[in-house]
């Protein structure tokens, strides 16, 4: 059984990288992506997450200063996602809490 895991995950793990070579080589066709490259923190897969979430369109901002704003609202939820447990339902089903650090 520990075997056949192994393979499973050694798969999962081929998988992941084509995936992210497919991103990559699609993201640096785009033609923002050098300057998404160029902001502090911007990496490949966040850079092609920005875009999908713009729609592609880096001149949906305003103003450098919105885009700014936006960028550190990202950086807050990055962070949170990075540091937070799983959400936990069952104390109050209404409002989603998470759970502290262990």
């Amino acid at each position: 059984m520990v075997a056949r895991l192994a393979k499973e995950v050694m798969s999962l793990d081929t998988e992941i990288a084509e995936t992210e070579t497919m991103i990559e080589e699609r993201f640096r066709r785009h033609r923002h992506a050098e300057i998404i490259l160029s902001m502090p923190g911007f990496g490949v897969i966040l850079g092609a997450e920005f875009i999908t979430a713009t729609g592609g369109n880096i001149n949906t901002f305003a103003s450098v200063d919105r885009l700014a704003g936006v960028l550190r609202r990202l950086d807050n939820v990055i962070e949170n996602l990075l540091t937070r447990r799983q959400p936990d339902v069952t104390i109050n089903p209404t409002r989603t809490r998470y759970l502290p650090d262990p």
